[in-house]
């Protein structure tokens, strides 16, 4: 079942991929699939990352999904 917060989407990727440090380039990225895939269901739980995705604002993006707190989800 896919989780319905952007957050819980990362996350979830988090956990299927065996909780790796990734990168703030690979979160990112990570990011950017997820927030597609939302795209495409209709959705868009994170409107300010969306909105920074189309003017193309690298430094919000960066930002963004580098205040994902990890040390917070259970290991």
């Amino acid at each position: 079942m896919k989780a319905s917060s952007f957050t819980g989407r990362v996350k979830q990727e988090w956990v299927k991929a065996g909780k790796p440090n990734w990168t703030s380039k690979e979160l990112l990225a990570i990011c950017l699939l997820i927030d597609f895939g939302f795209s495409i269901e209709g959705l868009n739980p994170a409107q300010k990352f969306r909105q920074a995705i189309e003017a193309k604002d690298l430094s919000y993006l960066m930002r963004w999904s580098g205040g994902l707190k990890f040390s917070s989800w259970k290991h």
